[in-house]
């Protein structure tokens, strides 16, 4: 009876941490997708004449309501006259991904530009 305890604890553990490393997969696989989407709506509000801080705060709007765990930092948002471009950094604990998003204007389509090292 012992050691069927023993062997319990031990799936029931090993358990857990698969369980748990498969929903942090998830979420930042769902991170990466979500953000790549707030991105896309960022560029397109640059394309606008609506002020660049209003796309900035819709970018973190959009971003906390969809992940609340996690945080947007570095965010960099610029408009030229021949392109538009979206920079910031995504942090999950120790664990960011940067994202950095540089269309040519007019928007008509996917840009052929987009990098997320």
């Amino acid at each position: 009876m012992g050691f069927a305890m023993i062997e319990s604890l031990a799936t029931m553990a090993f358990c857990s941490v698969a369980l748990a490393g498969g929903l942090t997969v998830t979420y930042v696989a769902f991170a990466r997708m979500w953000l790549k989407r707030v991105s896309y709506e960022a560029s397109i509000c640059l394309s606008t004449p609506e002020p660049a801080y209003n796309c900035e705060k819709r970018l973190r709007q959009g971003t906390a309501e969809a992940l609340p765990v996690g945080r947007i930092e570095n965010v960099l948002l610029s408009r030229s006259r021949s392109s538009v471009e979206t920079r910031f950094q995504w942090s999950l604990g120790e664990f960011k991904m940067r994202f950095l998003d540089q269309r040519p204007l007019p928007l008509l389509g996917p840009s052929p530009k987009v990098a997320m090292p």
